[in-house]
């Protein structure tokens, strides 16, 4: 058999006092204390509200908005707003330039609140008009003169007051140039005003011809290696009727004469025209030469007529070759001008200038072994000789009464 029996409760140990629930700014808070053996709670105790906790921000006032100060509780957050204080209105500051004003155009200003930089105000501003200033150009001798009126901001202008040119007032010609033979002169006028120049051709003196031994007048003119107007030359010919001689001195002070046919003449005539001559015996440009003759004419040709060409040349003919005068092409081409050796010259005739070259070379041989010149001379001794025999038989006859000459019957 069990036996029971009852203890007795041990009671409760009331702990310290802790917070149950926090107070806020409005509202109470609690206090409890509980047993420390079981947890119960024993006794309950309010705590007071704690009240706000308020922090001041003050606001201060612009142009436009009143000032105030805010209070802010620094707990809950709870606020309100008081000392208001009023708006202070805008502060304008000096005129300040927007766009500036042109000659033309108008600009703008406007004022700002010295405080907010809030435009405040507008307003347009005048155009400057033009600022003019004048510049006189004074007439010269071929212009007119006139005012230059010229804005000194935008550059803008405008002429009138127009003054008449002067003209040029020359003084008295004077010859700068004396005319030579063949060869214009020039005279010179300067304006006292502004320095201008004229210039003017005096006539080239006239040639004085030579009468040659058929009564024809000789026009003569010398050339040297550099080209030569010869355009007076041949013009004067032209007109009073009559041929042209040219001469050059060679390297070794000889002369060389170029002498043009009335016909010659005649086709070159008026012609602006000038006329070189070269003749070489060293470092020649043509190959095997012993001589070569360069003649330019620049402006004119002659094929109508013909120039007779006469070259001193003095030296020997080797044994065995005979002399020649070839007109060389530009293409090397070789022409034989069918000259004559007598006297110490060369002579030939031609119908246009270019380059001219003697030289020495083989006579060209017949089939029958007889060279040209040999046949030549042939057919001048049989000639000669039957002219002989008709003058015997003629004389015999004569004599004889049988023909009568020198009489009439």
């Amino acid at each position: 058999e069990v036996e029971t029996a009852e203890i007795a409760a041990l009671g409760h140990t009331a702990g310290e006092w802790t917070v149950k629930t926090e107070p806020t700014c409005t509202e109470k808070g609690i206090n409890h204390k509980v047993c420390t053996v079981c947890g119960e709670e024993l006794e309950t105790a309010e705590i007071d509200a704690l009240g706000h906790d308020y922090k001041e921000v003050v606001t201060a006032p612009t142009c436009t908005e009143r000032g105030y100060t805010t209070h802010v509780c620094s707990r809950c957050n709870d606020s309100y707003v008081d000392t208001y204080v009023n708006a202070l209105g805008h502060t304008a500051g000096e005129w300040i330039t927007t766009k500036e004003p042109t000659c033309t155009e108008k600009g703008s200003k406007h004022k700002i609140c010295t405080v907010c930089d809030e435009e405040l105000e507008t307003a347009e501003i005048e155009a400057l008009g033009h600022d003019y200033k004048e510049v006189v150009t004074a007439p010269t001798c071929t212009e007119q003169g006139y005012t230059t009126h010229t804005c000194s901001r935008c550059g803008d202008s405008y002429v009138d007051t127009y003054v008449d040119a002067l003209g040029h007032d020359f003084g008295e010609w004077v010859v700068t140039k004396e005319a030579e033979v063949g060869v214009k002169g020039e005279e010179t006028r300067t304006c006292s005003i502004c320095g201008e120049t004229e210039t003017r051709e005096i006539a080239a003196l006239p040639y004085v011809p030579t009468t040659n031994d058929d009564g024809e007048k000789v026009y003569t003119e010398t050339l040297t290696e550099e080209p030569k107007d010869v355009t007076e030359l041949f013009a004067q010919a032209k007109n009073e009727g009559g041929s042209v001689e040219i001469k050059a001195t060679t390297e070794d002070n000889q002369e060389l004469a170029i002498v043009f046919n009335a016909d010659a003449v005649s086709a070159i005539g008026t012609s602006p025209v000038s006329l070189s001559a070269k003749i070489s015996t060293e470092n020649l440009t043509v190959e095997n030469a012993e001589l070569v003759l360069e003649v330019t004419l620049n402006g004119a040709t002659f094929e109508g007529g013909k120039a007779t060409v006469s070259i001193p040349f003095e030296k020997e003919v080797p044994t065995g070759k005979v002399a020649k005068v070839y007109y060389i092409a530009d293409d090397g081409t070789r022409t034989d001008m069918n000259a004559t050796f007598e006297g110490g010259k060369v002579t030939f005739e031609t119908n246009h200038f270019s380059t001219y070259a003697v030289v020495f070379e083989d006579p060209i041989v017949t089939n029958d072994g007889l060279s040209g010149g040999a046949i030549a001379g042939i057919v001048i001794g049989s000639v000669f000789g039957a002219l002989l025999i008709a003058c015997c038989v003629l004389f015999l006859l004569n004599k004889k009464g049988i023909i009568k000459l020198g009489k009439k019957n």
